[in-house]
């Protein structure tokens, strides 16, 4: 018990980090680098390890570098948490590449997504 309080406290702490990065990722524009989109793949590719879940592996487990951040198989049910790693790139479909800075800004402060649904353990 005490062991799966901890999981679901270190998930809090790590959810507005991963859409932080999602929002970072969101706002690359494929036509110009903007001034802090270096700072935002280092926080997404690095530090935030955001692929680690967000991206599908092989099943060697090796991530599929052309699916980076495309949604990973990574799924947590811990009580009274459950949650998808689900895709976080730019795409308009399929992805966050609708949404807009107050829609990322709500899931992150607030934990809504943009049609008011909440997210995972929020």
């Amino acid at each position: 018990m005490l062991r799966s309080f901890r999981w679901c406290t270190i998930l809090r702490t790590l959810r507005p980090l991963a859409l932080l990065g999602a929002l970072l990722v969101a706002s690359i524009d494929a036509g110009a680098q903007a001034p802090g989109v270096e700072r935002g793949r280092y926080l997404v590719e690095g530090i935030l390890g955001c692929g680690n879940c967000h991206t599908p592996k092989s099943p060697e487990g090796e991530p599929i570098a052309s699916r980076n951040l495309s949604g990973g198989a990574v799924t947590f049910s811990l009580p009274p948490f459950a949650g998808v790693a689900s895709n976080i790139t730019p795409d308009r479909e399929t992805g966050i590449g609708s949404w807009s800075d107050a829609d990322i800004k709500r899931a992150i402060v607030e934990g809504k997504r943009p049609n008011h649904g909440r997210l995972a353990n929020t």
